[in-house]
Parts: structure tokens; sequence; C-alpha cells
């Protein structure tokens, strides 16, 4: 965008400059109309490019403070109200990231908790971990509600379905499994075993299934019409998820680029680069508004790339470790971010406008 608003300027004061302003009558009412037109078109870039700088959360706020060991993960609930953080201690923390108080603590995981998931209602939640264990959380009493082992290795992504009756689950077994929280079997509804490493991520949808492995695929599981579209990348992935009008996928590997695809032919649409991501798994995110792409970095600092010309908006420092988790809010513009450093969970939101000028 900063590009197009310069070519914009240099072709607006060439245009002006050879040609002199119209006359009140101008004789050439259609030049006149272009070269209006032209000028309003300036403004309205420039004007956006600005607005658009203004909604990046460059301003720490505040720390979450309450884990004795390294954050593996940070979440916003559905509403962006909460967010959940687990970490290497073995516990779950439920905050309120805009105040940074600690409402409740968790307890029941024999190794780090590796993923969180809230369910829509805020009723429940579910956590996995090294532990090889699922379990599913009154989130009001904290009392364990269902606790299985999911896979025979650590269990390294979990999600929910909507109302909550499903959980799918990703390990270093490389399988994704599919269980029913309405019954008691203790064997899964479905296994899918296309990976050949790791299970880095999933993200579903009510049609659709993202998943993303060591094994330096992506596929996207299409629930309705029960096939699988694979692509392969030039790197194992760390990370995967859609675009807020999944029409995209957003993709980290461990080659320090995150790059943004086409889901239908898998083409590459955009390719952000200027973080390390080379040895752990680092996350990256996108913006509610798809705007903006966001990722950690090995070196501890947070990048913000502008989704459309890849241009690098924001290098923040947040820590002196791996930045390994990053969660945007689902309806504004802010930010948590768990690193692997001690108890480091910060909250990031837009600088008031004069600073931000």
């Amino acid at each position: 965008v900063e590009v197009v608003v310069e070519v914009a300027q240099v072709v607006e004061s060439f245009f002006f400059s050879s040609f002199p302003p119209p006359p009140l009558l101008p004789p050439f009412p259609l030049l006149f109309f272009l070269f209006s037109f032209f000028h309003l078109l300036c403004v309205c870039v420039m004007t956006s490019t600005l607005s658009s700088k203004g909604n990046i959360p460059s301003q720490e706020v505040g720390s979450l403070i309450g884990h004795t060991g390294g954050v593996m993960v940070a979440k916003f609930n559905g509403n962006g109200r909460y967010c959940l953080t687990g970490g290497k201690d073995r516990l779950v923390k439920l905050w309120n990231p805009h105040t940074q108080l600690l409402i409740k603590t968790y307890k029941g995981h024999g190794f780090e908790v590796t993923d969180v998931e809230a369910s829509s209602d805020n009723a429940s939640f579910v956590s996995c971990g090294a532990d090889k264990m699922v379990i599913m959380w009154d989130v009001t009493t904290g009392h364990i509600i269902r606790k299985f082992r999911a896979h025979g290795n650590r269990v390294n992504c979990v999600v929910l379905n909507h109302d909550a009756t499903v959980v799918t689950t990703g390990s270093y077994d490389s399988t994704v499994k599919i269980w029913d929280l309405k019954s008691n079997m203790r064997e899964p509804l479905q296994v899918l075993a296309e990976a050949k490493d790791s299970i880095t991520s999933i993200q579903s949808t009510d049609t659709e299934m993202l998943v993303s492995s060591v094994d330096g695929h992506t596929r996207v599981y299409d629930l309705r019409m029960g096939q699988m579209h694979d692509d392969q990348h030039s790197d194992a992935v760390t990370c995967a998820r859609f675009s807020n009008d999944h029409n995209c996928l957003l993709v980290s590997t461990l080659d320090s680029t995150v790059r943004l695809l086409d889901k239908e032919n898998g083409s590459m649409l955009a390719k952000y680069v200027g973080h390390t991501n080379k040895q752990f798994q680092v996350k990256s995110t996108l913006s509610y508004d798809d705007a903006h792409v966001w990722s950690g970095s090995e070196d501890g600092h947070i990048f913000c790339w502008d989704l459309v010309n890849a241009s690098v908006l924001a290098d923040l420092k947040a820590c002196d470790t791996v930045v390994s988790s990053i969660s945007y809010h689902p309806k504004k513009h802010c930010l948590v971010t768990a690193s692997t450093g001690v108890g480091e969970v910060k909250v990031w939101k837009t600088p008031p406008r004069d600073q931000a000028e």
C-alpha cells in the first residue's frame, strides 16, 4: 500500500505540474473530472493506509503473571472477554486480560499443557498435554467433566466443535482423532492417519478441518464430501489456519517464512519474512479483519505484516526467549502473546491516537 501511495503521489504531481488547473468553467470537463477523481483516490488510499497503521496493537499494556514455568499457549475465548493459558507448570489459568486479573486456576495434568480451547457458550473448555491426556473442565467450578487418554504420545493440539459435543485432537504420534463427548466410548469416532510426522495444529469449521504436520503438509478435510486436499510445503509446518473469510490458508514453516495460500488451488498469494523460526514451534495468526498477519519469533520478537503487500508494519520486542503462542481478539485490535520464558504472557493494544501519530 505504501508503494501504491508513493506512485500515486508522483503521478499526481506530474499531472498537476504538466497541466494548468482548469478555469472556473473548464473547456475540458472530462479532463477536469479525471483530475478530481484521481486526487480523491490518492486521498482515500493515504487515509486508508494511515488508518491501517493506527489499528496495530503495538503497545504492551500489561502482563498476566501467575505461571511458574514457560507458557505454551495463550488463547482468547469466543467473545474476547477472557483468555486461557497453559504452561510447563502443568496448570491452566483463566484471565481477564483487559484488567490482568487471574480468575481461576485449573490443576489436573501430569505434564506440561500444550493447548486449550473454550466452548462457544464459555461454560466449559478442553485442554491437552504432554501426559497424553485430554481434559474437559467446568469453567465455574473447576471440576473435571471428562478425562481420557487420547493418544499413545503427547497431545499437541485440541479443538471443540460449536456445541462442545465433539473434540478433535492431534498428537506427536502422527494421528488426528475425533471423539464423541456425549458417549462414554473409550475409542474415537474416527482416526485420520495420513500424516507421517507429528501433528502441529488443527482448526475446524462446520464443514472443514485444517491439519498441519511436521511432515511438511497441510491437509484440508471436507467433512461433508469426505474428501481431502493435500498441499506440500518447503519445510516442516509449525502452524496453519484459515483466514477469517475462509478463502485462504496461513501457513508457518521452519524456514522462517509465513505464507498465504489460496485454499482452492494451493497457489501462494503472499510470503512474509523477517522473523526467526528454524527450530521450535512458533504460531502465526491474522487480525480479526484479515488486514494484518502476525507471528511470534524465536528471538523474542513479534512481527506484523500487511496482508496484501507483505511489508513489515511492526517489529515488537516481547521477551528474550521464544514467542511460542499468539492470539488475536475476535472483535478488537488486541493481542495476547506467550513465551517459553517463566510466566511471560503479555497483552498488547493499539496506542492512543496521539502516540500512534
